[in-house]
């Protein structure tokens, strides 16, 4: 059943009515889907408010005439839509890393500035730095330019090994994953670098 604007309202309504008054505002509401391989009933879509301030962006696992998850801050409740999706089957190597892609960005930190990196480019470093700080840039640039890669994974037992790299706020993260055939997530995290010369706040 495809997803309509005023599903996703009446999902809201009764569990986060701070966010369903936005859904309504074609204007100034934008939701777009975010893909994710592998649901046979959920879809997960981005909602971003034009606030004059500054967009307001949130999360959602949603299936019509189901229960509506809000993704954002909360893997919980990415792992409860898979759970009530019932019927997850990731069954390739590119699957699972656009899977994984799927959760990162949907449950990421929207309080602290967090973003997936797949590039070195990706990395968003302040545009005016001191001698020091742009040293550390270009060697940062130079030693990771080859090991920050698009995702992928490769086949690990019944499932699958993803690496990732992200930056929360000023670290740059490693994230090791295993996903399952079932969607089931595993990660580990590891921090390579600290109190780099980018760019500050949500």
């Amino acid at each position: 059943m495809p997803v309509t604007r005023e599903g996703i309202h009446a999902a809201l309504e009764p569990v986060r009515p701070d966010i369903a008054r936005l859904v309504p505002d074609r204007q100034m509401t934008r939701i777009v889907p975010v893909e994710c391989p592998g649901l046979s009933r959920y879809s997960i879509w981005q909602l971003t408010h034009l606030h004059p301030h500054k967009p307001i962006v949130h999360y959602l696992g949603f299936a019509e005439d189901s229960e509506i998850f809000v993704l954002s801050e909360r893997p919980d409740q990415f792992v409860a839509m898979v759970d009530a999706d019932g019927d997850v089957s990731i069954d390739s190597e590119a699957a699972a890393a656009s899977f994984l892609r799927a959760y990162l960005v949907s449950t990421r930190r929207l309080t602290r500035l967090t973003y997936l990196v797949e590039s070195v480019d990706d990395m968003k470093f302040r545009p005016k730095l001191d001698d020091a700080e742009a040293k550390e840039r270009d060697r940062v640039r130079q030693e990771y330019a080859g090991t920050i890669v698009p995702l992928a994974a490769v086949k690990d037992g019944d499932g699958y090994r993803v690496e990732a790299y992200q930056v929360q706020e000023q670290d740059l993260v490693k994230i090791t994953a295993t996903v399952s055939t079932a969607g089931a997530i595993e990660t580990d995290s590891a921090v390579l670098e600290s109190n780099l010369p980018l760019v500050y706040g949500a």
